[in-house]
């Protein structure tokens, strides 16, 4: 079955949070689902894939700041980083 939000376009691999992010967390930043979208290719107001293919950024405006996903995704274990500002 296909879902409605669009397929996985890569592997988020192993996922860090900063300390920022964390406390974010901590105040209701509901960090799945920004994951959910940076996953399916919904970038927000990121730039998408970089100029060389090996990391995807997204950018989404939220009420406890603006988070931010970096996945580096050219090697053999991809891994993204949240952070907020």
């Amino acid at each position: 079955m296909k879902d409605i939000l669009g397929n996985p376009k890569f592997n988020l691999g192993k996922i860090t949070l900063t300390e920022s992010a964390l406390e974010a967390v901590d105040r209701g930043l509901l960090v799945d689902l920004y994951l959910d979208r940076h996953w399916r290719g919904d970038h927000g107001k990121g730039c998408g894939a970089d100029d060389y293919g090996e990391s995807f950024s997204s950018a989404y405006p939220t009420a406890l700041g603006i988070v931010h996903l970096i996945t580096d995704i050219d090697s053999d274990h991809p891994h993204t980083t949240v952070l907020t500002l």
